[in-house]
């Protein structure tokens, strides 16, 4: 009987074991940051604040957007999602650009210590890339911000964990490629 129980034990433990692409955890399953990277994208065309604006988003893979019209933003997180999955944020700001901004010169919060500012471009449209990440690969936050008469329309993908994150570097490409798609209408 003991013999039938570890055989079975085994040939469990074998059948749950995490497929290729897939986070290697226990719980609940979750996307990988691989899949999200190479997940189909779709345009969706929504509002930040008072501005339209399209964008191309692997929407199969995100739950429905949370819009908050009075904080001028629209989030998207993913359906398999953990605390350390990224979210996408497009967001309206009533401050105008200067025709030198490329986003914070320096890190700050808590962590800012354990940050480095890994991009910052301007863009043709005068608009920039911003791209502030851990030394450590555990957290980035990726920005592209387009000016608009009153502000800029900004995007924004950022994740968090507590270890460096698997692929980052292809999340972080992904999160480019997003946000770079992101126009304000």
């Amino acid at each position: 009987m003991r013999i039938i129980a570890l055989v079975c034990l085994l040939a469990c433990g074998k059948a749950k074991q995490d497929e290729p692409g897939k986070h290697k955890t226990e719980g609940p399953d979750r996307i990988s940051n691989h899949e999200l990277a190479i997940a189909a994208l779709k345009p969706y065309t929504g509002k930040a604040g008072p501005h339209a604006f399209t964008i191309e988003l692997p929407i199969a893979e995100l739950n429905t957007p949370e819009i908050d019209a009075e904080r001028g933003y629209t989030t998207w997180e993913t359906k398999r999602r953990w605390t350390d999955t990224p979210s996408i944020t497009v967001q309206f700001f009533d401050m105008p650009m200067s025709p030198d901004d490329k986003g914070p010169t320096e890190p700050f919060g808590d962590d800012a210590k354990d940050r480095v500012i890994a991009r910052s471009e301007k863009l043709p449209d005068g608009g920039y890339l911003h791209l502030d990440e851990r030394k450590d690969k555990a957290f980035f936050v990726l920005d592209v911000c387009h000016p608009i008469a009153n502000g800029k329309v900004c995007c924004s993908v950022i994740q968090r964990s507590d270890k460096p994150l698997d692929g980052f570097d292809e999340i972080v490409s992904f999160a480019e490629k997003v946000c770079k798609t992101m126009k304000a209408t």
